[in-house]
């Protein structure tokens, strides 16, 4: 039969004071944080997962990010488009009034100051930018891709952005094909400066031509506003995709760190009960012989 000395039981309740202490300190700093995975060493499996699933959590922040800054630039382009069509629709409302036989030669030349405001209205628009980055320059997107006259500085090549899950998104379009028909319909521009030049020189053949190309004119730019809002309900349906996938994330990142509040109590009740039991069976106990405890 193995004796155990008062020294060897001594040391014992030592051990179990201790162990018992580190488990209430440990169940206290879970139930005061809220967290059951403070330090790697309170579970390393939880710990590579916690690591694992804030990556993530981190790389679906910066798509995001991508895709908010390019819906901004959509939606700039958007706006933008909506106003050149209602410039482009009021150029039409004009040509129709100035070709009709009651107008006088004074009229049409009156008009023509309005018509003079409302192309240089539409290059502004053309110029339009989000920040220094100017949206129907192409690539060029330092420069403003249209001058005073409206002739086309910008290049022939949309920006494409890459998104996640492998979409690609235009964020940029090219100038000359919304107001210098480079792809087809009117040169919206040039037909403006013709309907001028007509107003000026009493030419109805010329303004009756006129209502003609700012209709096709309106149409080219509803065409273009429909493509960018496509574009945009693209980038609006992947974050919402997103953000999704990061709210699940969310969750799983607090099942694997966070504590239950009535279990984190229960926990801290418990082993604070046991800590005050071993504290009260070692006061109980003798205190040892300091020879025993050496020898």
């Amino acid at each position: 039969m193995i004796r155990v000395t008062s020294t060897q039981f001594f040391r014992l309740q030592l051990e179990s004071m201790r162990r018992a202490g580190k488990d209430a300190f440990a169940a206290q700093a879970v139930a005061s944080s809220g967290r059951r995975l403070n330090v790697a060493s309170d579970d390393p499996v939880g710990a590579q997962q916690s690591i694992l699933l804030r990556s993530l959590r981190s790389d679906l922040d910066t798509a995001r990010e991508k895709i908010n800054l390019v819906t901004s630039e959509l939606g700039v382009q958007e706006e933008a488009l909506a106003s050149m069509t209602d410039t482009v629709s009021r150029l039409r409302e004009l040509a129709v009034q100035m070709a009709s036989d009651s107008m006088s030669a004074g009229e049409r030349l009156n008009a023509s100051i309005e018509v003079t405001e409302l192309k240089k209205s539409l290059i502004v628009k053309g110029n339009t930018r989000l920040g220094d980055k100017r949206l129907f320059a192409g690539q060029q997107t330092g420069t403003d891709p249209f001058d005073a006259l409206g002739n086309y500085l910008g290049d022939a090549t949309a920006v494409n952005v890459s998104l996640p899950q492998g979409a690609t998104v235009q964020v940029t379009i090219r100038g000359d094909d919304v107001l210098r028909g480079a792809s087809g319909g009117p040169d919206i521009i040039q037909e403006v400066d013709n309907f001028i030049v007509a107003l000026n020189t009493n030419n109805v053949a010329g303004i009756q031509n006129a209502v003609d190309q700012m209709a096709q004119g309106v149409d080219l730019l509803v065409a273009q506003r429909s493509q960018v809002g496509s574009r945009m309900q693209l980038s609006q349906n992947l974050d919402t995709y997103f953000s999704t996938l990061e709210g699940g994330l969310t969750q799983e990142i607090s099942r694997v760190e966070d504590a239950d509040a009535v279990e984190a109590f229960t926990e801290l009740n418990r082993t604070q009960q046991a800590f005050e039991a071993a504290m009260q069976v070692s006061a109980a106990s003798r205190q040892p012989n300091v020879f025993e405890i050496l020898f």
